[in-house]
């Protein structure tokens, strides 16, 4: 699984953008699903495709992505010992 951040910042602090991009697999599939809805009234959504397919995560609030990836980076781990 792939987590990339991206943090764009302009001259206006008020326009500043956060994105994740987490890329999607079948292990990982239902439990990302729950933090979309966890998070989803706060954050945008949205598919991006290319050679792997990803869900982009945008936020103008930062603090929602790093909970964001802190919960996701908690979950990882949990899944790969209960699938072993």
């Amino acid at each position: 699984m792939k987590i990339k951040i991206s943090i764009k910042s302009n001259i206006d602090p008020d326009k500043s953008h956060y994105s994740v991009l987490i890329q999607k697999e079948k292990k990982f599939l239902d439990d990302i699903n729950q933090l979309i809805q966890f998070f989803g009234d706060n954050v945008q959504i949205s598919n991006k495709y290319g050679i792997h397919r990803y869900y982009k995560i945008s936020s103008e609030n930062p603090a929602l992505i790093f909970s964001l990836i802190t919960a996701l980076l908690e979950i990882i781990p949990e899944i790969l010992i209960t699938q072993t």
